[in-house]
């Protein structure tokens, strides 16, 4: 835990988790990024993706809850292509051995 509470932020930084590793004693590490696009037919479902599972969203309540998807729609709603939202990016994989 205490590794992964000082690599905040620096997680998209491979060089900078290889060496971490390294450091606390893994060996023959490894890093590959790919590039990932999901398209979501409307605001709701990227809503209900990127919040799945999230502590934070399950405990506001119902009012709470339903100022935060207004305000993000309002926000989001600049990012529709069509009524589609392209969310696109870079996905890192690590593979260590100890």
């Amino acid at each position: 835990m205490a590794l992964q509470s000082k690599m905040i932020g620096d997680y998209t930084d491979p060089f900078a988790v290889l060496s971490k590793m390294r450091r606390i004693g893994f060996r023959n590490s490894e890093a590959s990024i790919a590039s990932l696009t999901l398209t979501f037919g409307s605001i709701e479902e990227y809503m209900d993706y990127q919040l799945a599972g999230s502590l934070e969203y399950a405990e506001m309540n119902r009012e709470k809850r339903g100022k935060f998807g207004r305000d993000c729609s309002t926000a989001l709603k600049k990012l529709l292509t069509g009524n589609d939202l392209i969310d696109s990016g870079d996905v890192v994989f690590f593979s260590v051995y100890k």
